[in-house]
């Protein structure tokens, strides 16, 4: 994974800030998913060399 650049909130169209703030809203309710298990992830996590 390559670090992402940040952009500034009025960058960002209203759509994606509607999104955004529904998951923060949602986040702050508690209402979240299950916990990922990356173990079974790992094989494709790993960096190259």
């Amino acid at each position: 994974m390559t670090p992402g650049v940040l952009a500034k909130p009025e960058e960002l169209s209203k759509n994606t800030l509607r999104m955004i703030y529904s998951s923060v809203d949602n986040l702050k309710k508690g209402k979240t998913g299950k916990a990922v298990d990356f173990e079974k992830y790992c094989d494709y996590l790993k960096d190259e060399e």
